[in-house]
C-alpha cells in the first residue's frame, strides 16, 4: 500500500499534537482560549535564535534549538 506510510505519519503527528495540547493545558491550569498562546510563539523564536538558528533560515541544528529552549526556562 503506497499511502499507508504517510497516513501513519499523519496519525502519529496528530496524536503528538493532542498530547502537546493537553500538556499545555496542564501547564497553564486553564482551558480558556484567551489564556493560551500568550507570547509562546515569541519564546519559541527566542529559543531557536539562542540555539543558533538564523532568522533568514538555512542555519542551525535541532540540538541547538533544544539547548536554546532549555536556556529559556
Amino acid at each position: 500500500m503506497p499511502g499507508a506510510l504517510p497516513a501513519c505519519k499523519r496519525l502519529a503527528t496528530g496524536n503528538l499534537y493532542g498530547v502537546a495540547g493537553m500538556l499545555l493545558a496542564f501547564y497553564t491550569n486553564a482551558i480558556a482560549p484567551s489564556s493560551h498562546g500568550s507570547f509562546y510563539e515569541l519564546y519559541g523564536i527566542a529559543a531557536a535564535v539562542l540555539g543558533g538558528c538564523s532568522l533568514r533560515g538555512g542555519e542551525g541544528s535541532v540540538i541547538g534549538i533544544i539547548l536554546g529552549a532549555a536556556s529559556c526556562r
